[in-house]
């Protein structure tokens, strides 16, 4: 576990004190441009069906708490709530907090009863369109042979449109919504349901960016090719990844990461979400390629403002999926989905305390797989439930059927009974997945609260 002056998503095996920004899907890729490794017998070269045995995983990290200082929140239904930014002392997207009562214990372990959510956009009360900018940025991937040469290049241009119009960037009809809208906003008009006015939402406008190129040196990466030598899988160690994407904690933001690229080149603000669209690329913990495999995360990277204030740049890290390695039908834009509907109920991946914590949590129909957390990263309720059965709700838009995740909603988080969402239902749009809330946890899920 790490604790960094800098906020950076970070990847570490099991559960930690503090879960976030976790997308955990994997599924195999045909698309990677694939050259002969040095040699012909690289010991990184897998069996395409090496996954076969692995759970897809949430990855964890451990965030300083950069900010304690409350500030006065509006409860949902109330008239007065405003669209200010609620978290004091950042520079960061739009974002709106609630506050609901529930009897349980902090990420700290400490008994409470009142808290504060922290969501993406402007108050439902207000009303009105909130957009915000989408820079999506491809990156290839070189897998770098001992003498550097490049043994592998994954490039995902061949999912940037798709991904362009999918449901996570283009309008499809839900049944939150009078017209059709994104998926995440779809999501987010379900648990407001009958709070907010009917013109109200909540956008995300791509634009398109120059590619980048991340190089992984030898030893920190495995393939698995099939029987043509195509590329199935790239899995990455979490550590080198992190550290490639991620400007470095306590030293002045340069150009050699990709972060840190596309913050000085003005691509990534603190008002807008930039995405890093990857080509079926995993990431596994601990130097272990058996020990995978994330295939996403969102949050911000933090950095110091002007006058003592942070800066957040937001973003997300999510592949493409290609269908068909783990249970559950995850396909194509189902980690990006899962990471931006985080994104929208947790725009800061707790990096504030107490912003965006919950009570303790509990998921898992199968005791394989299963999550515990303080923290409303919202997509890692139901990634759980693909051991026992379909967490994606298939949605045909543009051609092509896209595969989203399913997401719980607020009221699932609270333990509100009945659910005042949309149906009243706890997941959505699938609403049979959850059919009843959560249960409030004692610290790192040692039971129920009584």
């Amino acid at each position: 576990m790490r604790i960094t002056t800098r906020v950076k998503v970070l990847i570490a095996s099991g559960l930690s004190f503090m879960a976030i920004m976790a997308m955990v899907f994997a599924a195999f890729a045909f698309s990677g441009n694939a050259h002969a490794a040095s040699g012909g017998s690289n010991p990184h070269i897998l069996s395409p069906n090496f996954l076969s045995t692995h759970h897809a995983k949430a990855g964890f990290g451990d965030l300083p708490k950069l900010a304690t200082s409350k500030v006065n929140v509006s409860k949902v239904g109330l008239s007065n709530a405003t669209a200010s930014n609620c978290v004091p002392g950042i520079n960061g997207v739009s974002n709106f907090c609630t506050t609901f009562t529930e009897k349980g214990f902090d990420a700290n372990g400490k008994p409470n009863s009142n808290w504060t959510t922290n969501i993406l956009g402007n108050a439902p009360q207000n009303g009105g369109t909130t957009t915000i900018g989408a820079p999506v940025i491809p990156v290839t991937v070189q897998l770098l042979n001992a003498d550097g040469t490049v043994a592998f290049s994954i490039d995902p241009k061949q999912d940037v449109q798709p991904t362009l119009k999918s449901p996570v960037f283009s309008n499809a009809t839900y049944d939150s919504s009078s017209q059709p809208t994104q998926f995440a906003d779809a999501v987010n008009r379900a648990e407001f349901n009958g709070v907010e006015t009917s013109d109200w939402h909540t956008l995300v406008a791509p634009s398109l960016q120059p590619g980048v190129t991340m190089q992984i040196p030898a030893g920190k990466w495995d393939v698995g090719q099939d029987a043509k030598g195509k590329v199935v899988f790239t899995l990455v160690d979490a550590d080198t990844f992190d550290n490639l994407l991620f400007p470095a904690a306590g030293v002045p933001v340069d150009n050699s990461t990709l972060i840190g690229q596309e913050e000085l080149n003005g691509t990534m603000t603190t008002q807008n979400i930039a995405t890093f669209l990857f080509d079926n690329v995993y990431l596994f913990f601990n130097g272990d390629p058996n020990q995978c495999c994330v295939l996403g995360f969102h949050g911000p990277d933090v950095e110091p403002g002007p006058n003592g204030t942070i800066n957040n740049f937001d973003m997300i890290y999510a592949s493409w999926m290609t269908p068909g390695l783990f249970q559950g039908g995850g396909a194509d834009i189902t980690a990006l989905s899962h990471e931006m509907a985080e994104t929208y109920d947790d725009p800061f991946s707790g990096a504030y305390f107490p912003y965006a914590y919950v009570p303790w949590w509990f998921s898992g129909p199968d005791p394989s797989f299963t999550q515990c957390q303080p923290l409303m990263e919202n997509g890692d309720v139901i990634e759980v439930y693909s051991v026992v059965r379909s967490d994606v709700f298939p949605i045909k838009l543009n051609g092509m059927t896209y595969h989203p995740q399913v997401i719980p909603l607020l009221q699932w988080f609270e333990g509100q009974t009945p659910s005042t969402a949309v149906d009243g239902a706890y997941s959505y749009p699938d609403e049979t997945i959850l059919t009843s809330a959560s249960k409030s946890q004692l610290p790192n899920c040692k039971g129920n609260v009584s």
